[in-house]
C-alpha cells in the first residue's frame, strides 16, 4: 500500500511538473518570441525610414535637375547632393554620359529599368521612382529616381544602405540571431504561400528540416486566424520537439505564423531522474532548480535583447521618450539629449511635463485618449525654433512612447526654394515693370527740362520754377526706384578674392563723411588694422553704401553717425550705428526681405533687401540693435578659408 501511495504521489508530481515545464517553456517562449517581434518592428520602421531619406535624397536632387542636361550638371547634381552616380540616357535606355563610373550591378541592372521604368522613357510620366520599396525595404540593387527631360531620360541612383544595414538592421538578421539560442532547434515564418524565413540550427544529425505548411496543419490555422499564441509537442527525426506558434504582425511583406521549436532533452532527462526518485523532497529540489536555470536563461536571453534595443536606440537620430503610466520618464535616448538638450540622467524618474514643459510630445494626452497619435510640432528650444515630426503609441504597461524626428533643416530647405523661387519671379515682374515705366519717365523729364528752358511763365513765375524743380525731384526718385529693381532682378554670386578690407572702408568713409556734412549730421570713424577676408570689392561697397545712406536718411540734423570697423577671431565686423528713432520691433524682426524698410518715409525696402543678400552671399551675417539710444547694423563678415 505504501509503495503505491508513493507511485501514485510519484506518478502525479510527474505529471504536474510535466505541465508545469511545458507551460514554463510556452511563457518563456512566447515572451522571448514578443520581445523579437518588437525588436523587429523597430528595425522594420527603421528600414522604412531610411528609404523615406533616401527618397527625400533623391526629390531634393530632382529639384536641381534642369530642362536640359548636360555632363556639368550630372556632375554638380552628385556632387552636391552626395549621389553615387546620375545617367543621362536616350529614349531607348542608352546612356549618353554620366557622372562617374558605373558599377557592374547597375550596368546589368540598366537592361531592366528601360522596362521597368516605360512611363517616364514613353512619356506617360515626368518622374518615377525604382528599386524602393517601403513593403520590403533594403532591397539589393539600385534605387534611384527616373526624371523626363527635354534631352532624355536622367537616372538619379541613390546611396547604397551601409553593410550594417543589409546585413545586421533586417527581420531575417533578427529571427536568426533569435535563432541562435543553444536550445532552439528551429525557427520558422510562414505565411499562406510559404516559408518567408526558416532557420535549423543545432540539429544533432544532417537530416533536412522538414515542417508542415500552414494550410495543410489545423493547429497552425488556428494560430494565424485566432491570433492566440499556443504550443504542442512533435517529432522531429529522432527527436522531440516542443513547438511554440505566434501570429507574426504585419510589417510590409512579413507576416503570418512564427513557429520555435525548442529541445526537450533537458526536461526528458529530468523526468527519467525524477521517475528513479522516491522522494517527494528530491523532486522539489529538482524542480526549484530547473526553475531557477530558467530564470537565469531568461535574465540573460532578456538582458542581450534590451541590449539590442539600447544600441539602436542610442544609434538613432530619432528622439525616443517613454513614460509610465504615472507620466514618469523611464526611457529618454541620446537623440532626445540632442534635440532637447537635456541630460538623460536628470530626465529619468522625473516627471514628463517638468522635464519638458507643456508635454510637447503629448505622452499624457496618448495615454488619456488610450490611442497614439502622428503629428508636427513647432517647439522653442532655447533661443531656436525646431520643428519635430512626432508619432506616439500606447505601451502595454498603460504607458506611453513618443519617436520624433527633427525636420527643422528639412523645412527651412523647403521655405528657402519657395523664396528664391518668389525672388526669381518678382525679379522678372520688376524688370519688365521697370523697362514700361523707364521710357515714359524719360519723355516726362525731357518734357519738364524743355518747360524750364524753353517756356517762360507769363505770371508767378516763383512758383512756376518751384513746380519744375519738384517735379524733377520726384522723377530722379521714381528712377533711383527703378534702378534698384533692375538691380532686385539680376542679382550676381560674389566674386571672392581674399585681399585687406580697409581701403574699401577708407573710400566709404570718405564720401560718408561729406555726404554727413551736407545733411547737418556729425560723422565719427574708428577703423582698425583688420585682417584680410575674402569678398567682392564692388557688391560689399554697395551693401555698405546702402547701410550708411539709411543711417543718413534715419538721423535727424544735429543726429550722430559712427562707423566703426575691427577683427575679432578670424571674422572682420563692421558696425554702422546712428541716433535716429529706433525701429518698431515688429519690422525690426522682417528686416532683410523685400520691401521691408527701417521705417524711413518713403522708402522702398529693396536697398536694405540687397544689403543683406550680399553678405549673405559672402558667407556672413547682419545682426541689428534698436533702441531708444540708437540703431547699429553690425556686418560680420568671415575670415576662415572658403
Amino acid at each position: 500500500m505504501i509503495l503505491l501511495v508513493v507511485a501514485v504521489a510519484e506518478w502525479t508530481s510527474l505529471k504536474a511538473v510535466e505541465r508545469a515545464f511545458a507551460e514554463l517553456l510556452f511563457r518563456d517562449a512566447r515572451n522571448a518570441a514578443e520581445v523579437m517581434i518588437e525588436a523587429c518592428r523597430t528595425v522594420y520602421q527603421f528600414q522604412v525610414i531610411r528609404e523615406f531619406e533616401r527618397k527625400i535624397v533623391l526629390m531634393q536632387a530632382a529639384n536641381q535637375v534642369p530642362d536640359s542636361v548636360t555632363q556639368e550638371d550630372l556632375e554638380f547634381i552628385t556632387e552636391r547632393e552626395r549621389l553615387p552616380l546620375a545617367l543621362l540616357t536616350d529614349l531607348e535606355g542608352s546612356i549618353i554620359s554620366g557622372s562617374g563610373p558605373i558599377s557592374p550591378e547597375i550596368q546589368l541592372a540598366l537592361g531592366n529599368l528601360r522596362e521597368e521604368l516605360s512611363g517616364v522613357y514613353e512619356g506617360a510620366l515626368d518622374a518615377d521612382t525604382f528599386g524602393i520599396d517601403l513593403q520590403l525595404p533594403l532591397t539589393t540593387g539600385p534605387k534611384g529616381m527616373a526624371m523626363r527631360v527635354a534631352n532624355g531620360v536622367v537616372l538619379l541612383f541613390a546611396p547604397d544602405p551601409l553593410i550594417p544595414e543589409r546585413e545586421e538592421l533586417t527581420i531575417g538578421h533578427m529571427i536568426r540571431r533569435f535563432g541562435e539560442n543553444p536550445r532552439v532547434r528551429y525557427i520558422a515564418l510562414q505565411d499562406e504561400s510559404g516559408f518567408i524565413f526558416a532557420n535549423r540550427s543545432r540539429l544533432g544529425d544532417d537530416s533536412p528540416l522538414e515542417l508542415t505548411r500552414l494550410e495543410e496543419d489545423s493547429f497552425l490555422v488556428a494560430v494565424y486566424e485566432q491570433g492566440k499564441p499556443d504550443y504542442r509537442y512533435h517529432n522531429l527525426g529522432s527527436e522531440r520537439i516542443f513547438e511554440m506558434a505566434i501570429r507574426f504582425p504585419a510589417m510590409g511583406r512579413y507576416r503570418g505564423v512564427l513557429r520555435t521549436g525548442l529541445s526537450t532533452s533537458d526536461h526528458d532527462r529530468l523526468l527519467r531522474g525524477y521517475a528513479i526518485q522516491l522522494g517527494i523532497v528530491l523532486l522539489s529540489a529538482l524542480i526549484i532548480s530547473v526553475i531557477a536555470i530558467s530564470l537565469l536563461l531568461t535574465t540573460k536571453r532578456l538582458a542581450i535583447q534590451k541590449g539590442l534595443s539600447d544600441a539602436i536606440l542610442s544609434e538613432t537620430s530619432a528622439a525616443c521618450v517613454a513614460i509610465d503610466s504615472d507620466g514618469l520618464i523611464n526611457l529618454f535616448n541620446p537623440g532626445a539629449a540632442r534635440i532637447f538638450r537635456i541630460n538623460p540622467q536628470n530626465a529619468i524618474g522625473k516627471a514628463v511635463e517638468d522635464i519638458l514643459s507643456g508635454d510637447p510630445l503629448m505622452l499624457c494626452d496618448s495615454i488619456d485618449r488610450g490611442s497614439g497619435r502622428t503629428f508636427r510640432a513647432d517647439l522653442n528650444i532655447g533661443k531656436e525654433s525646431r520643428v519635430l515630426d512626432v508619432s506616439t503609441g500606447i505601451l502595454p504597461d498603460g504607458g506611453a512612447f513618443a519617436v520624433s524626428e527633427d525636420v527643422t533643416n528639412m523645412m527651412q530647405l523647403k521655405k528657402d526654394a519657395a523664396a528664391n523661387e518668389h525672388l526669381r519671379a518678382l525679379g522678372e515682374l520688376a524688370a519688365g515693370v521697370a523697362h514700361e515705366i523707364r521710357n515714359p519717365l524719360n519723355a516726362i523729364g525731357i518734357a519738364a527740362q524743355r518747360l524750364e528752358t524753353e517756356f517762360d511763365p507769363v505770371e508767378d513765375a516763383e512758383g512756376y520754377t518751384e513746380l519744375l524743380s519738384g517735379l524733377r525731384t520726384e522723377i530722379h526718385r521714381l528712377d533711383r526706384v527703378i534702378r534698384e529693381f533692375i538691380g532686385l532682378s539680376a542679382p550676381m554670386a560674389p566674386d571672392l578674392i581674399r585681399q585687406p578690407i580697409k581701403p574699401l572702408l577708407d573710400n566709404i568713409i570718405d564720401g560718408a563723411a561729406l555726404r554727413s556734412k551736407c545733411a547737418g549730421i556729425q560723422f565719427e570713424a574708428d577703423i582698425s588694422d583688420c585682417r584680410e577676408v575674402a569678398y567682392d570689392s564692388s557688391q560689399l561697397e554697395k551693401a555698405i553704401l546702402n547701410l550708411v545712406k539709411n543711417a543718413i536718411e534715419a538721423t535727424p540734423v544735429g543726429g550722430k553717425i559712427k562707423i566703426r570697423a575691427f577683427s575679432r577671431n578670424e571674422d572682420v565686423h563692421i558696425i554702422i550705428w546712428d541716433n535716429g528713432p529706433p525701429i518698431p520691433d515688429k519690422i525690426r524682426s522682417k528686416l532683410g526681405k523685400p520691401f521691408i524698410t527701417s521705417g524711413k518715409e518713403g522708402g522702398t525696402g529693396i536697398g536694405l533687401f540687397v544689403a543683406f543678400r550680399i553678405i549673405r552671399d559672402h558667407g556672413g551675417r547682419i545682426e541689428v540693435d534698436s533702441d531708444k539710444d540708437g540703431t547699429s547694423f553690425e556686418i560680420i563678415i568671415p575670415g576662415g578659408s572658403r
